[in-house]
């Protein structure tokens, strides 16, 4: 890792540089080192068009193909971990609350929020970067539901309208019908 990280930086614009910095992500998590895993991981979207790597490689187009792949799952693998990290804790908020332990159950569900409204971030980057990807359904409900959760209901209402709008599917239509209205918390 630290040999990889040396040759970034002399050459940050290197045309394997994003499968450096992957294989360095690797080696992280190889190493049960999860939350360095993730810091890597996002560094992995810098790569992507209009970067300075990007321009620097423009006689590269598969090293770029490739680092625009990397990009684009590092940004969906950010929102989806930072989004079951979220349901996770706020699971314990209820079984802390459940439990009558208050102190607990408030930090365990201030915790919550916070990983909703990265997730929520990530998925509207990742949303704002693909629209068309072929997961852009389920991805604005997840979205809308991030938002929910991390008490955004102004932008998760307009997200689920999206969603119940939508012509690509119907599997979240009546519980975005549902969100639309609601303001509150269950």
């Amino acid at each position: 890792i630290e040999v990889w990280r040396l040759a970034l930086s002399k050459w940050p614009n290197h045309r394997q540089a994003p499968e450096i910095t992957n294989q360095i992500r690797l080696a992280f998590q190889n190493q049960n080192e999860f939350e360095q895993a993730m810091s890597v991981q996002s560094e992995l979207s810098r790569f992507g068009e209009g970067s300075d790597w990007w321009n620097s490689n423009t006689d590269n187009p598969a090293e770029q193909r490739e680092a625009e792949e990397l990009a684009e799952q590092a940004l969906i693998a950010s929102a989806i971990q930072q989004h079951q990290m979220a349901q996770r804790e706020r699971r314990h908020c209820v079984e802390e609350i459940q439990a009558g332990n208050e102190a607990e159950a408030v930090e365990k569900c201030r915790q919550a929020q916070v990983f909703y409204g990265n997730a929520a971030d990530a998925y509207r980057s990742y949303l704002d970067r693909y629209p068309n990807s072929p997961n852009a359904y389920e991805l604005h409900y997840n979205l809308a539901d991030a938002l929910y959760w991390s008490e955004r209901y102004e932008e998760a209402a307009v997200e689920y309208g999206s969603v119940r709008d939508s012509n690509l599917d119907d599997v979240h239509l009546s519980e975005s019908a549902r969100r639309v209205v609601e303001r509150v918390a269950p």
